[in-house]
């Protein structure tokens, strides 16, 4: 129980560190990379006080499962807040929320999870739903749409590379290097769309990225009481709450079409992991 209200408080603090941005990025000049550097800064700092205080190590037990967390926990964050310029909270959060599907995928070639052929319908279905979310028309495509996407992707590896992290180190650590290289990174792109904010948007951005800060720590300590698969679950919940926020912040369109989209994203997420913890459990049953 303790893995889910940890995993139901950081999809509620990614939606509203969302929204945050989204107030932030909307008709201004300023840049998603700023709000990712400022959440990047403030958690290399905070995570390295962390660790100091505690006397723990700054050597990792497995760096390559820190690394790969890092790298493309980085890419899908730059990715995401990129995407809340040009599309809505809505938007943003269900295609960026795709990610337990392509976990699915990527996991075999990455860690050798057993895929069946019959997973290839469940991802089938949730395009469906992405294709009725994005609506492109092949003249014109949402880039906001399309980089939230991106970010569901990159984001499915990262989750498969925290799940391996989790065994071998600890919540600060998993942070420090994820903040350190998303800082590095992110600082390597930004002086190009660098834009000097208001005090109210300053404040705003650091709001957002707190939020985002709180909600990787609780995502880290609640996979370390959770398995994956179920936790992707209860991850879907920010649909939902973004669908809402995003609603009743900038009365975005819900649309029948994107209504049923989101529906088909989530029913097949939900289905294709009871599927996966079945399939779990009678193969731990056979063993035995």
């Amino acid at each position: 129980m303790r893995g889910v209200i940890y995993i139901l408080l950081a999809e509620l603090c990614f939606a509203l560190s969302s929204v945050f941005a989204k107030l932030v990025l909307e008709g201004t000049e300023l840049s998603g990379l700023q709000i990712t550097f400022f959440r990047f800064l403030m958690g290399a700092l905070i995570a390295f006080i962390a660790i100091k205080r505690s006397g723990e190590s700054f050597i990792p037990q497995n760096i390559k499962w820190i690394s790969w967390r890092a790298v493309f926990n980085t890419a899908s964050a730059m990715c995401f807040f990129y995407s809340l310029k040009y599309t809505t909270v809505t938007n943003a959060n269900m295609l960026g929320m795709t990610y337990p599907l392509w976990v699915v995928l990527v996991a075999p070639f990455i860690i050798g999870e057993i895929f069946r052929v019959r997973n290839l319908a469940y991802i089938g279905i949730a395009l469906v739903g992405v294709y009725l979310i994005v609506h492109p028309d092949f003249n014109t495509v949402n880039r906001g749409d399309v980089m939230a996407f991106v970010a569901g992707l990159t984001a499915s590896v990262a989750v498969i590379a925290l799940r391996q992290a989790r065994k071998f180190d600890s919540t600060n650590l998993i942070i420090f290097y994820l903040m350190s290289t998303g800082l590095v990174i992110n600082t390597a792109f930004i002086f190009n769309v660098w834009s000097n904010p208001t005090p109210i948007q300053l404040a705003y951005i650091l709001v957002s990225a707190l939020l985002g800060l709180i909600a990787q720590i609780l995502v880290t300590k609640g996979y370390k009481y959770i398995e994956a698969s179920r936790g992707s679950i209860v991850s879907s919940s920010r649909i939902l709450m973004a669908a809402l926020l995003g609603v009743l912040i900038f009365s975005d369109n819900i649309t029948i079409q994107l209504i049923i989209g989101g529906v088909l994203i989530i029913s097949s997420q939900i289905a294709l992991l009871f599927d996966k913890i079945q399939f779990s459990d009678s193969l731990l049953k056979n063993k035995k």
